[in-house]
C-alpha cells in the first residue's frame, strides 16, 4: 500500500489525535496553575529565599520535560493518509522556522482534520501541491 495507512482507519487515528491534543493541553494548563498557586503561595507566605525559588523551578523543569514530549508527539503525528507528519514539514522546518500546533489540514497532502476516508479527497492528491 506503499506506506499509507488504512483508509478505514481514520476515526481511530483521529481519535489518537484527540488524545495525544488533550494530554498536552492538560499538561500545558497544569503546569501553569500550579505555577501560578506556587507563586501566589510563596508571596502570601513571604517565601523569597534562593531554596523557594530553586524548588519552584525544579518543580516547574519536571512538568516541562513532559510537556516537551508529549509537543514532539503531537507535532510528529503522522497524518492518516499519506503518513507525513500532519502539522508542519520537514524536522528542519520545524526547527527554524514557526509551526501551527493545531493546523487544519495536512501540511502535506492537504486532507483536513478529523476528515473521514470517505471525505479524504481534498484539493492536494498525489503529490500534486494546490
Amino acid at each position: 500500500m506503499c506506506g499509507l495507512l488504512d483508509m478505514n482507519d481514520f476515526s481511530s487515528r483521529w481519535e489518537d489525535h484527540r488524545r495525544l491534543r488533550r494530554n498536552f493541553l492538560w499538561t500545558f494548563w497544569n503546569l501553569l496553575a500550579f505555577d501560578v498557586v506556587m507563586l501566589a503561595l510563596g508571596l502570601k507566605l513571604g517565601l523569597s529565599s534562593t531554596y523557594y525559588l530553586e524548588y519552584r523551578l525544579l518543580v516547574i523543569a519536571t512538568w516541562i520535560i513532559p510537556l516537551i514530549f508529549q509537543a514532539d508527539k503531537l507535532i510528529s503525528w503522522p497524518c492518516p493518509r499519506c503518513g507525513e507528519p500532519f502539522a508542519s514539514g520537514t524536522l528542519l522546518k520545524r526547527a527554524t522556522s514557526f509551526w501551527d500546533p493545531l493546523p487544519l489540514e495536512c501540511a502535506h497532502c492537504g486532507l483536513s482534520k478529523y476528515a473521514s476516508a470517505d471525505d479524504s479527497t481534498s484539493k492536494k492528491v498525489s503529490g500534486e501541491r494546490a
